[in-house]
């Protein structure tokens, strides 16, 4: 429904301190930004079951196809942590990438996509370090990875082009977006022949072949297209109700709605963060009646 009330994502940003989520194997994992942290939690109760401590600034999460490791991208550091994704959720290791890392997408449970905004470069890791960097020399906005076609797809939203990138030798080409979009910074594999591209300026969502980059069909929509589309893991794309005026839904449908969860989720953090501050309010009150009560009368009472 392109009418439905947006997700203030942002005003939740301020409010609770988290930035980017994904979900894995029941468990939520929630970058907090103010505190250097990805805040874990189960998705059956929002419980925190625990809170592990990242590089500064921390951007983005990414858990592995298997669900056995967690990546976390440190704008602050130019570093990318590697972690297990459950269990004791110890840390596997650090590795350092170009300047301003922020999107990650596993290739597979060994091979990860690293999108560094300040280099105008990706790189590659693996569990054990950086294995190679490729320079796009273009301002880099959002990328996406299609299984299917087994194509990765980087959107330089600046000049509406995209690269798309071979997992196998990482050669590279560039297409044109025929659309004269407003700055497009999202992109999302739908299937092996369509693309999503978003606008956040204005709003819009165009569906794209993923070969020729022809449009197929476009939305005009009073939301932004990060609210309006939800990545849960790297293995399946969840698709957000409001895109199923595309005739795309999730593929997985056992999996949580995200925008419900999210939804919830961040009810519960404002409802537990309301309850803490009456309760310290409270607690102030209470002590400040005790100190008038043991206050010795002056001489004028």
């Amino acid at each position: 429904d392109p009418n439905a009330e947006p997700l203030p994502i942002a005003s939740h940003n301020k409010k609770a301190g988290l930035g980017e989520l994904a979900c894995h194997n029941n468990y939520i994992y929630a970058v907090s930004t103010l505190k250097n942290k990805v805040e874990v939690f189960s998705a059956n109760d929002l419980k925190r079951v625990a809170s592990l401590t990242v590089g500064e600034r921390p951007s983005s999460v990414a858990v592995s196809p298997d669900g056995q490791t967690l990546a976390v991208s440190s704008t602050g550091l130019n570093r990318v942590f590697l972690t297990q994704a459950q269990g004791d959720f110890s840390k596997k290791a650090q590795i350092d990438v170009p300047e301003g890392p922020t999107e990650l997408i596993w290739l597979n449970n060994d091979q990860l996509v690293v999108l560094n905004r300040g280099a105008d470069s990706l790189s590659v890791l693996n569990n054990a370090g950086l294995l190679q960097n490729i320079e796009l020399s273009s301002p880099l906005t959002s990328m996406t990875y299609s299984r299917e076609s087994n194509k990765l797809f980087v959107l330089d939203g600046t000049n509406r082009k995209v690269f798309v990138v071979n997992p196998n030798d990482f050669t590279f080409s560039s297409k044109e977006i025929s659309e004269n979009l407003n700055f497009p910074n999202l992109i999302l594999s739908l299937s092996k022949n369509e693309l999503l591209i978003g606008s956040e300026p204005d709003g819009r969502l165009m569906l794209v072949n993923a070969d020729s980059f022809e449009p197929i069909k476009k939305i005009q929509t009073n939301l932004s297209p990060k609210v309006l589309v939800m990545l849960i893991d790297g293995v399946d794309d969840h698709i957000s109700p409001e895109l199923k005026p595309l005739g795309k839904i999730a593929r997985n449908s056992s999996s949580p709605d995200l925008k419900s969860l999210r939804q919830k989720f961040f009810s519960k953090l404002e409802n537990d963060r309301d309850k803490r501050r009456q309760a310290a309010k409270n607690q102030s009150k209470d002590n400040g009646a005790a100190v008038n009560s043991t206050k010795t009368p002056s001489l004028s009472q």
